[in-house]
């Protein structure tokens, strides 16, 4: 949130800034910027890629008032908490993009080494297992179509799905490494089993996940 924060001033300024955070309260924070240059090390990482998706083909369904999706109904909006929920978890939601995060799993993995992507793979799987996800928000291949769709996630083309694994076909991926532990994590909480997960992305943001059991 303080880099969002930060490139929104940065981009009405002009002007690079410093950012300082405290915590007040155990609700309240405070952001301070202030005029300066950015660290010439730090401009010449975190190289932003831009995502340029082919055109699919999902319709989903509209507000008939306001014409965004009709699933973000399954949310509720507190705007005076600056707060969004599920209605079927009542986890926090939050809505980020690949620009945000990718770069930063790949400048992690140059820095600290290959296995850095198995490692964001099994930190979403966890979350899933551990009941970040509901199972009985996705019922059919349908669901979980809309559900990515939904996310911007990408172009859910092939599930098979059951208790000897699944394979995942998507085109337009994005966020690739959290979609493969998200399906590894999935398939876990509804069969109890432990797994082994294994993706390919190829350079049109086509994704292939397989995950099969340990036992």
């Amino acid at each position: 949130m303080d880099g969002n924060i930060a490139g929104t001033v940065e981009a009405f300024t002009e002007m690079e800034n410093a950012i300082e955070h405290k915590q007040l309260t155990a609700t309240t924070h405070e952001v301070s910027l202030t005029v300066t240059e950015h660290h010439a090390e730090a401009k010449k990482r975190l190289t932003l890629a831009p995502y340029e998706p082919a055109e699919g083909d999902i319709e989903l369904r509209r507000c008939r008032t306001c014409g965004a999706p009709a699933a973000l109904a399954d949310n509720t909006w507190d705007t005076e908490w600056g707060i969004i929920r599920s209605r079927t978890t009542g986890r926090r939601m939050a809505m980020l993009g690949p620009a945000m995060t990718d770069p930063v799993f790949q400048e992690l993995e140059a820095e600290l080494g290959s296995e850095v992507p198995a490692i964001v793979v099994e930190a979403e799987r966890r979350f899933v297992r551990n009941g970040f996800f509901s199972v009985s928000e996705i019922r059919s291949e349908d669901e979980m179509r809309e559900v990515l769709a939904l996310r911007g996630l990408g172009d859910l083309k092939q599930l098979q799905m059951g208790r000897n694994g699944v394979a995942l076909l998507l085109e337009n991926a994005a966020m690739h490494l959290v979609v493969a532990g998200l399906a590894q994590g999935l398939y876990e909480l509804a069969y109890g089993r432990e797994s082994m997960v294994e993706w390919e992305l190829a350079g049109d943001g086509t994704l292939k996940v397989a995950v099969t059991p340990w036992d």
